[in-house]
């Protein structure tokens, strides 16, 4: 009896470990996609773009939202157009002992007609917890994933960038992304 009962528990564990939903990852296309950061000061506003990141996208029961998400990228990687600007930026981020960015996705949140993704974005060792409207959009196999933060860099134990004693750079950044995932 107990060899019979042991085999039907067995069974049916089975089947449940069969019928859960298999995490898909989602293939990021980095000629399509983009992080850019919109930086303003008093005499020179910029962009500066980053097409060269990790995404770690996963999607499980439902291809609406990711259930889990691992953006991250080398400062280095950050570009102005301006050479020696990304050197004087990679010399106060202190890029020798802070050299990169990490963003984990820890959940979803709606509100009212917005998709705001929770989440937690470490810069210059400063872990933040975030929320940033997104927008998921399915055309075919392909899934964009659009969003936008606004963050301010002292909250991050960097210091305001301050030259010539009348050019400042406003320390709130305007972050937007663009990922597009490779047809499968």
């Amino acid at each position: 009896m107990k060899r019979f009962t042991l085999t039907i528990l067995s069974a049916i564990t089975v089947s449940l470990v069969s019928t859960t939903a298999r995490a898909t990852l989602l293939q990021i296309d980095s000629d399509k996609s983009e992080i850019t950061v919109a930086v303003s000061s008093t005499i020179n506003s910029f962009v500066a773009r980053l097409k060269k990141f990790d995404a770690h996208i996963e999607c499980t029961t439902n291809l609406e939202r990711p259930d889990k998400a691992l953006v991250s990228f080398d400062f280095k990687d950050l570009k102005t157009g301006d050479d020696l600007r990304d050197k004087h930026m990679l010399a106060w981020l202190q890029y020798t002992a802070f050299t990169n960015s990490i963003f984990q996705l820890t959940e979803w949140k709606q509100n009212d007609a917005e998709i705001l993704a929770l989440g937690e974005l470490t810069i210059h060792g400063v872990k933040q917890a975030i929320a940033m409207p997104v927008t998921i959009t399915r055309t075919n196999d392909q899934c964009n994933i659009d969003g936008v933060a606004v963050l301010n860099y002292r909250d991050y134990q960097l210091p305001l960038i301050r030259k010539m004693l009348f050019i400042t750079v406003n320390p709130e950044l305007k972050v937007t992304f663009h990922l597009t995932t490779k047809s499968p």
